[in-house]
């Protein structure tokens, strides 16, 4: 009786670990997927015109106080990149996510 009792023990532990594990990722997403509607909602209506859609990779932090900090704009379009720059740098977000690296695929669709 006691060895069952310790097995119970182990699988109860074992499963309250990855159910911890599973909630502590799903958070993360959760936290993603904030980060990038508020950036989303930052970027909205560019002031610049632009023909044809396109892409832009845009890698940026997260500093201490909340604030959305450019590392760098992979495109060629000078336009779009002051425009992600200014939209973007040292903006407030609501979300908390410190010292944590994105990349954010962004692309403009011309309002036809």
């Amino acid at each position: 009786m006691k060895h069952f009792k310790n097995v119970l023990f182990v699988v109860l532990l074992l499963s309250s670990k990855m159910l911890m594990a599973e909630t502590s990722t799903i958070s993360e997403m959760d936290k993603k997927d904030a980060i990038i509607n508020e950036v989303h909602q930052l970027l909205k209506q560019p002031h610049f015109h632009f023909e044809n859609e396109f892409m832009v990779r845009v890698k940026f932090v997260i500093n201490s106080k909340n604030e959305v900090v450019v590392l760098s704009v992979d495109t060629d379009k000078k336009a779009a990149e002051n425009f992600i720059k200014d939209r973007l740098n040292y903006k407030s977000l609501t979300i908390s996510a410190q010292k944590e690296t994105f990349v954010l695929p962004i692309k403009f669709i011309s309002g036809r």
